[in-house]
């Protein structure tokens, strides 16, 4: 078994392992569906943005795994607060 990183040449087998493995799981149209997201992702991911990982066994991929860059705008700041009393000042 290898472990190794994606190559975008990949990205047919993972559709496929993700569409079969959902489908066993959740039903074909949701295995569809998670098979489609998954070849979606590493078609519209900056690959600066995206770390994916598989597993192969001889030729036949068996897992993989997907992390991407989560970033979201901060436009100012929320309500917070914090009730005193009750603890020291240092505990904080």
């Amino acid at each position: 078994m290898e472990f190794r990183a994606y190559k975008p040449s990949d990205s047919s087998a993972i559709e496929s392992l993700f569409a079969s493995v959902f489908s066993q799981s959740e039903g074909e149209q949701e295995g569809k569906l998670i098979g489609n997201l998954a070849k979606e992702l590493i078609a519209t991911t900056n690959s600066r943005d995206l770390y994916g990982f598989v597993a192969v066994d001889g030729e036949q991929m068996i897992g993989a795994i997907f992390f991407s860059r989560l970033t979201f705008a901060c436009h100012g700041e929320a309500p917070r607060s914090t009730r005193s009393g009750g603890r020291r000042d240092e505990e904080w």
